[in-house]
């Protein structure tokens, strides 16, 4: 899910397009074969996967059940992120990130004149993130400047700047007047602009208030189950997911949200899984690639 309310500040739109994870990542080329197909028939291992998110096993896949299976590789998918964070920002390679290191990090993601502009926001986060005031941040720290609905403090840092900077007539909320004239300068139009709203307006009064921004946030680190399920019967062409139709669709599934874009099955241990090798019938053939 990506972050639709746009009225962040420069500073937490970078680091949800750095490190959030939108799971439409691009699957390399040499995986694939001509017609866009997997080189390696993931079948078995989909059978496999099948099974362990069919949690009652009766051969059917509820909603919950892909949700429940979702929440748990979304987990994962944000751990691994974020150790792929920290080794691309922690440049000395101590385990930590220094102030130095992350405004390096932004500086090379933004360029130098907004990293300028912003130095001051980033620098506040920062130290809000630096729980202990040791002047780094550890890997938990980080996870908490990059996902500020992990943090109280990082929140509400966040939620007031975003009220700082729309809220004009400084009643404690955004009016959609206040809300749209942010849009229409970024170019969105009026129809685009009030149906967001909308969504943002949990219960319909006109305002954003505190705490309907504060859930934009937490619904963003929710990932919304990043769609696991709308993505499998898209796939499959039914809202009845029987083993059966799975296997029809593997090779698809394979490539999908449900396996992390093939993550899930060529490092199955980092997810927690394990899958089973078929066992070779006498005589079988092995065809050179």
């Amino acid at each position: 899910m990506e972050l639709k309310l746009t009225l962040v500040i420069s500073i937490y739109i970078f680091f949800k397009c750095w490190c959030s994870v939108t799971f439409e990542n691009d699957l390399k080329s040499d995986v694939l074969d001509e017609n866009g197909k997997s080189k390696v028939d993931y079948t078995h291992h989909m059978l496999q996967l099948f099974d362990k998110i069919d949690l009652n096993s009766d051969g059917v896949l509820s909603k919950s059940e892909l949700d429940s299976f979702s929440s748990k590789l979304s987990k994962v998918i944000s751990d691994r992120q974020l150790a792929n964070e920290m080794e691309t920002i922690d440049k000395d390679k101590d385990g930590n990130v220094s102030l130095d290191e992350l405004l390096a990090a932004f500086s090379s993601e933004v360029g130098e004149e907004d990293a300028l502009n912003n130095k001051e926001p980033l620098v506040r986060r920062f130290k809000v993130a630096d729980k202990n005031k040791d002047g780094f941040l550890d890997l938990a720290e980080l996870g908490d400047l990059i996902n500020p609905s992990r943090s109280p403090e990082l929140l509400k840092l966040e939620v007031d700047d975003v009220l700082e900077a729309h809220d004009s007539d400084h009643d404690g909320r955004i009016s959609y007047e206040e809300y749209k004239k942010y849009r229409n300068e970024d170019g969105e139009d009026e129809v685009q602009s009030s149906n967001d709203f909308k969504q943002f307006d949990k219960n319909g009064d006109g305002y954003l208030t505190r705490n309907e921004l504060e859930d934009v946030y937490k619904e963003e680190e929710e990932f919304d189950s990043f769609t696991m399920y709308d993505d499998v019967t898209s796939i499959v062409g039914s809202s009845n997911l029987t083993r059966e139709l799975w296997k029809k669709h593997s090779d698809e599934l394979s490539r999908s949200s449900v396996t992390d874009f093939q993550e899930v099955l060529e490092h199955p241990a980092d997810y927690g899984l394990t899958f089973e090798v078929p066992m070779e019938t006498p005589g079988t053939v092995h065809v050179e690639l």
